[in-house]
């Protein structure tokens, strides 16, 4: 029996009401600030791969090529590349620290994403745990301060969870997915599993949008389409970085448990079980599509002989954020005797 051709609509553990709302803005209004405050008050600087996406960017402003394959240059992804360009021509020098407030600012923008969807599918309270476990995870929050583009992406990959789970329109949905695709090719996977699972030709047509923009952008500036795709395996062997399909099980469990803290993974495999017991994989499958999609995506970066990093895993890893806050709070959302 293949899947449902209508909106995701699960069941509601438990209610999301008014007063929930009201708390809900006013904790992401509260975040905001205080993102702002430690922005302003602890300056930190980007990562080697956003100043070269901003080198690249005002390479453009220059009517320049973008030097793609300087020695040592990390892979370009397109977004990245016109968001620098476009922070270079109206900042300047300043374009650094933006790069940090975007990362910074995306951080908050994920919490509410894994709030909202928790709370539609596991209950309100576990999905406050679920974005405190994700907003509080010493891995995300060293990439938001150092302005990697994993957070904004990962921000745009819950949101389009998000729309699903309430219903909004596929449309919506493959759009944030389609901007997140520019970021990071996670999202191409996603993607498909979104036109598969509705059937439709239109949304499998917009999910190769993201992978062909990325091609298109390639060849214009190197001439080979998959530029990108051999460029980030030749350096990862230059870096004597880890590769190998062999390498990516023991990989796969110590960089999650070095993410979520080994108490915390622990909580979450238990809270996917019991999950699975107490509510049936239909109410959880957009999460499980998620996790399983990143799973896949991390196996497939070691058959492809690209460096396994833990950056790889994020989006399973915010995931299992989700389960660790059931395990937590889920006993809220048990009927009164």
């Amino acid at each position: 029996m293949g899947p449902p051709r209508g909106r995701h609509r699960p069941g509601r553990p438990g209610a999301v009401t008014g007063s929930w709302r009201r708390a809900e803005l006013a904790g992401v209004a509260l975040l905001v600030l205080g993102a702002l405050a430690l922005f302003l008050a602890a300056p930190t600087y980007p990562n080697y791969d956003a100043y070269y996406h901003l080198v690249w960017g005002r390479e453009l402003l220059d009517g320049l090529t973008p030097s793609f394959e300087a020695y040592a240059a990390p892979t370009q992804h397109p977004l990245e590349v016109a968001v620098a360009a476009v922070l270079g021509a109206v900042l300047g020098t300043g374009a650094d620290r933006a790069f940090v407030l975007i990362a910074v600012l995306s951080l908050v923008w994920l919490a509410w994403a894994v709030f909202r969807l928790g709370a539609r599918v596991l209950g309100p309270w576990p999905g406050v745990a679920g974005a405190f476990f994700a907003a509080s995870s010493f891995s995300l929050l060293l990439l938001a301060a150092r302005g990697y583009r994993d957070v904004p992406f990962l921000a745009l990959v819950f949101w389009a969870a998000v729309r699903l789970v309430e219903g909004r329109s596929d449309r919506s949905v493959m759009a944030l997915l389609v901007v997140a695709g520019l970021l990071r090719p996670e999202a191409w996977i996603l993607a498909g599993l979104l036109a598969l699972w509705r059937r439709s030709p239109a949304l499998l047509a917009a999910a190769f949008v993201a992978p062909a923009l990325w091609c298109l952008v390639d060849l214009a500036v190197t001439g080979d389409p998959l530029r990108s795709l051999t460029g980030t395996s030749e350096l990862a062997e230059e870096l004597g970085r880890e590769r190998g399909i062999e390498n990516v099980p023991s990989a796969f469990v110590t960089f999650v448990a070095d993410a979520l803290r080994p108490p915390v993974a622990l909580m979450a495999v238990a809270g996917l079980a019991v999950a699975w017991w107490k509510l049936g994989w239909r109410q959880l499958i957009v999460p499980l599509a998620l996790l399983g999609a990143g799973i896949a995506t991390f196996v497939g970066t070691g058959v492809a002989g690209l460096s396994i990093l833990p950056r790889y895993l994020t989006v399973p890893t915010v995931a299992l954020c989700l389960f660790a806050g059931y395990a937590v709070a889920g006993f809220t959302t048990l009927p009164r005797t």
